[in-house]
């Protein structure tokens, strides 16, 4: 095991960039679990459009452990987004001013998009007072000349239901109402996810320099140690370290090729959503040919 001297202020700036970096890949965790939930909910209303393709009608308990089932994934939905609007401002607050314009972006959806609006409400709703799916229908229709007999799940909220609730935002009530007594979800759903994805382009754009020179702290790291030892055939595990006058290490800061990795994997998983709202999925190859 080798060591190459460095100053005070060089182990600061490790420390630093590790820290910094801990942090962008908080918000990027943030934000996948709000895009994981969202799969699974989309999954879980395919996967039960086809059982009832496959296997027709089902039972009264059916309908039951259904939409159950449907307020399991709508919950644990709101919830993730709850915990990345509520965190993410923390988590990039390394960088000046960009905890602001993230709520700024968080802002501008909101005012700018019913789906946003509603979600924000609804999430309040399930802390209090009940349930956000008050109903589901199982859809089928014939389509191309009576060719094709397309199924599809949709879940609804309604308005009525929302009305008892006084602490539920009027002005959002409002809107909803004016929808019609079943409101269909999943068209909400898809453009407050794609709100929340474009705020999260304000979190990207403003960490995309930082994140450089922090991960350049680390790579500098890197080469230094590799030049002052190069018999070493690893540097897993590589750290900058205090020493103490008795010779102990103290306080170690590992220099974590991991953290911009795993960074990288998600900015690229979790790219941009535009138009999600537009888009939809179908087993059917000729309607996408």
């Amino acid at each position: 095991m080798g060591f190459v001297r460095i100053d005070e202020d060089r182990y600061r700036r490790i420390e630093a960039a590790r820290d910094a970096l801990t942090a962008a890949v908080a918000s990027e965790q943030k934000f996948d679990l709000v895009i994981e939930n969202y799969l699974e909910l989309e999954e879980t209303l395919l996967s039960l459009a086809t059982r009832h393709m496959v296997l027709g009608g089902q039972t009264a308990q059916t309908i039951w452990v259904e939409k159950d089932l449907l307020n399991r994934r709508m919950l644990n939905l709101l919830a993730a987004a709850r915990a990345y609007t509520d965190q993410v401002r923390q988590h990039v607050d390394v960088v000046p001013g960009l905890s602001e314009r993230t709520k700024t972006a968080l802002s501008q959806q909101y005012d700018g998009r019913l789906g946003f609006r509603t979600m924000e409400a609804l999430r309040n709703y399930v802390q209090h007072r009940d349930v956000p799916v008050h109903s589901y229908a199982v859809l089928s229709k014939w389509i191309e000349n009576r060719t094709k007999l397309g199924y599809s799940m949709a879940p609804a909220l309604m308005p009525k239901e929302l009305k008892g609730d006084r602490q539920f935002k009027q002005s959002v009530l409002s809107e909803l109402e004016a929808l019609g007594e079943q409101v269909p979800l999943m068209p909400l759903i898809r453009e407050y996810v794609e709100g929340l994805s474009a705020a999260h382009e304000t979190v990207r754009d403003g960490l995309k320099a930082p994140c450089e020179e922090w991960e350049a702290v680390f790579s500098a790291a890197k080469a230094d140690y590799s030049r002052e030892n190069e018999g070493e055939s690893s540097i897993i595990g590589l750290a900058a370290v205090e020493r103490s006058e008795e010779g102990k290490l103290l306080r170690p800061v590992y220099v974590l090729d991991r953290l911009a990795e795993y960074r990288g994997h998600l900015l690229k998983k979790n790219a941009s959503l535009v138009n999600l709202a537009r888009r939809f999925v179908s087993s059917d190859s000729t309607i996408v040919e």
